[in-house]
């Protein structure tokens, strides 16, 4: 049960936005005027960004990536951009800047995260092969935790798109077992616990990979896709 990717975000409010243009308008001339840092542009910025305001988020990254080269967080800044125009549903541009983050700036901790959000990005948009390259890479060099459980998730993931179903449940397997104080273990032991149903393993192992997904899960989302799943199989 793959997860197809996430249609755009609702565009905020016009109100909101206008504000929050408004407030750009007159940062970008306090910044001209020599008002504001870098890190208060930066904090501005990211207040878009969680505001799923996306394309006022880039402009503001964007000036900082122009203004201040030596800006001391440009690896943040690419970060973000990319994360933004995710969210804002541009992948290429995505791509872009999270291939900038992993070549400018190899020493980052947010290059794992751009190679672990790249490799997402082929995954999400069923090209699976490429995908199993790049995070056999990540894995490969020894990420921090968190990011090789997500890492391994998608390998997972990847795999059974591809019809190796002995790799996809090693990996979520592992994930479940390896990393079970992650937010993936949840996703991995709901996505093993399709794959077993749909290949006729017995109810018990189905709902037992289920339960544990439901009560594991760090998303109300993710723990009521479990509960139904259960409720299902019960019927």
């Amino acid at each position: 049960m793959t997860t197809p990717p996430a249609p755009p975000p609702p565009r905020a409010p016009r109100r909101r936005r206008r504000a929050a243009a408004a407030a750009a308008a007159w940062l970008a001339l306090a910044a001209a005027a020599g008002a504001v840092t870098p890190d208060e542009q930066m904090q501005f910025a990211d207040g878009l960004y969680a505001r799923g305001l996306h394309d006022l988020a880039i402009r503001e990254y964007m000036t900082l990536l122009r203004d201040t080269p030596a800006f001391g967080k440009m690896d943040q800044v690419l970060y973000r951009i990319a994360e933004s125009y995710r969210g804002a549903g541009n992948v290429a541009a995505a791509d872009l800047f999270y291939k900038r983050v992993i070549r400018e700036h190899p020493q980052s901790p947010y290059r794992h995260r751009a190679e672990l959000r790249r490799a997402e990005l082929f995954v999400t948009a069923s090209q699976p092969s490429d995908g199993i390259r790049l995070l056999e890479e990540l894995v490969a060099s020894k990420p921090p935790p968190e990011i090789l459980a997500g890492a391994r998730y998608y390998l997972g993931v990847a795999a059974a798109m591809t019809n190796g179903t002995a790799q996809a449940e090693a990996e979520l397997r592992a994930v479940v077992t390896g990393h079970a104080d992650t937010p993936y273990a949840s996703l991995a032991a709901l996505e093993l616990g399709s794959m077993k149903q749909k290949a006729g393993a017995p109810a018990a192992e189905v709902m037992a990979l289920y339960r544990t997904a439901a009560e594991t899960a760090s998303s109300s989302n993710v723990a009521a896709e479990a509960w139904f799943q259960i409720g299902r199989a019960h019927v």
